[in-house]
């Protein structure tokens, strides 16, 4: 019917190709517009010539008249049949139209939780990657410190091993420094006390020698001395005796005297003797005795220091060996621990890097994943669907988490055994408190209804496209929120969050195409092409013509 009704106002100087003759296409008739036909069929008949026609238009209607009746009503049927066909393909495109927009919606909604979900995984791929990064570095710093104290302690461990070796053996070097020392000490003291002893005897042999020689002499002059007196005596008793006698007595006297100074000689020169002989004795044993003791000093001198020597020698051998094991024990403990603490830094640093490296890796991979999704989201795309379909799908989940919370709570609600106080004068119409509950239970569940019942018809709203819808969702949604936080329920609080947060989506620039105001224009007919070519009247059949103008 549609291709029977006139054309808009618009496109009244230019016809639709549809309502072409079949011998448009003919070649002599090429750019040939034919006139709408009328709403009844025409009234033709043979004898009737157009008026104001030219004669090559009204040859045929005169000479063929029933011919002419019958192709008017075949290009009427034509007419009325295209028309017909081309109502029912508009009705079909426009079923095929709502079937794709229906589809499209589903695909997109279904898109908008696709985004979602993976907008919430690569938040928590985002947070799992900087903790890991995080753990990955607090364990990096404490191996790293760890190898540290252990290296620290490790040296300190060697440089008082090394100090404790080199102060023992010090302490040791000085203890035979000390010991050679005293040895050599008690040597001289020794040597010292030897030379003392045989001085002192030579001395003493020495001094008794000279009082036995002072004795000696002391009596030998007594005696010459006794044997002068006596032989004086003799002498002046022989004198004045045998004065007469001079010769016998001076004889005598002279013999006397010789044999006396004889006597006297040989006892003097046999003192001498003796005293001479007792001396060399005594200077003989008192050089031997001081050769000996000299001798035995000097033995004890030289043992004591061979001794002591050998004692400083030993013991500065064994110091320095004990020195050298020390430090050899020190050196190597240092070079074990410095070649454990750089396997453990070399490992700790290998492990380290292949943990950032894979993070890194993986932070990229979900970073150009992130991006890619970016790309396909509404606020690019310039596609709100989504981002209303997920704003109404959390909108009405609010009101539903709100409902399941009611009915949880309503469950769980315990039944008094008596009516508050003041609601006491029911029980005397028989109202208890398991009817109390129950009516408290009732207006929990029906508050819940409504409040599921406001969040379903404001998503319904915002479907519609309702700019105020938003605006009244998110008041909605915040009041909701302050008081469930301020009553401290956390169902109730969680269903004013997602209730806040499909209000929040309708205000992003994903969702601001959908709330635009839509203007009306009018478009014209999709069909093809007209070349600008004006009317050729004089090459239209004049029926046509005719049947127009009547």
């Amino acid at each position: 019917m549609a291709a029977l009704l006139p054309n808009p106002p618009h496109q009244k100087k230019r016809l639709p190709l549809r309502y072409l003759h079949p011998s448009a296409g003919a070649p002599g008739n090429a750019g040939i517009l034919i006139p709408e036909p009328p709403a009844y069929p025409p009234a033709i008949s043979g004898s009737t010539t157009a008026s104001g026609g030219s004669d090559e238009a009204s040859a045929p209607a005169t000479g063929a008249g029933p011919d002419s009746s019958r192709h008017a009503a075949y290009l009427w049927l034509q007419t009325g049949l295209r028309g017909a066909f081309a109502w029912l393909g508009t009705g079909l495109r426009g079923a095929f139209a709502w079937l794709g927009t229906g589809l499209r919606g589903a695909f997109a909604w279904l898109g908008s939780g696709a985004r979602g979900v993976f907008a919430w995984v690569r938040a928590g791929a985002l947070g799992t990657y900087v903790w890991v990064r995080s753990l990955a570095h607090r364990t990096s710093d404490h191996v790293q410190s760890g190898a540290h104290a252990v290296s620290l302690q490790v040296q300190a461990g060697a440089s008082a091993t090394t100090a404790a070796a080199h102060t023992g053996a010090v302490r040791v070097r000085s203890g035979a420094h000390a010991v050679s020392l005293g040895v050599q000490a008690g040597a001289r003291t020794t040597s010292a006390a030897a030379h003392a002893g045989a001085n002192r005897v030579t001395n003493w042999v020495r001094t008794a020698t000279r009082t036995v020689w002072s004795w000696i002499q002391a009596a030998a002059h007594a005696v010459s001395k006794a044997a002068r007196t006596v032989a004086h005596a003799v002498v002046i008793s022989a004198q004045a005796t045998a004065h007469a006698t001079a010769v016998a007595a001076r004889t005598t006297a002279h013999a006397v005297s010789v044999s006396a100074q004889a006597v006297a000689h040989a006892v003097s020169k046999a003192a001498r003797t003796v005293a001479h002989a007792v001396v060399i004795s005594a200077q003989a044993t008192a050089h031997a005795t001081a050769v000996g003791t000299r001798t035995t000093a000097h033995a004890v001198v030289i043992s004591a220091q061979t001794t002591a020597h050998a004692t400083a020698v030993g013991t500065r051998t064994t110091a320095h060996a004990v020195s050298v094991s020390a430090q050899a024990t020190a050196h190597a403990v240092f070079i074990a621990a410095r070649s454990t603490a750089h396997f453990v830094w070399v490992v700790v640093r290998t492990v380290a890097r292949i943990i950032a490296f894979t993070v890194r890796i993986s932070a990229r991979a979900a970073t150009m994943l992130v991006r890619a999704v970016q790309r396909h989201l509404p606020a690019n795309t310039g596609n709100p669907v989504p981002a209303i379909a997920a704003a109404c799908a959390l909108i009405a989940g609010s009101g539903l988490v709100n409902l399941g919370g009611t009915l949880s709570t309503v469950s769980r609600m315990a039944v008094p055994e008596s009516l508050p106080p003041m609601l006491v004068l029911l029980e005397r119409y028989g109202v208890t408190g398991t009817h109390y509950a129950r009516t408290i239970a009732a207006i929990e569940i029906a508050y819940a209804l409504v409040i599921l019942g406001i969040a379903l018809l404001l998503a319904v709203t915002l479907r519609d496209k309702r700019r105020w819808a938003r605006i009244v969702s998110a008041l909605l949604a915040g009041a909701a929120l302050f008081y469930a936080l301020n009553a401290g329920t956390g169902t109730q609080a969680a269903a004013a969050a997602l209730a806040a947060a499909g209000a929040g989506i309708t205000f992003t620039k994903g969702a601001a195409p959908w709330f635009r105001r839509r203007t009306y224009e009018s478009e014209p007919v999709p069909d093809e092409p007209v070349p600008d070519e004006p009317f050729q009247t004089d090459q239209i059949p004049a029926e046509l013509l005719r049947a127009d103008r009547s």
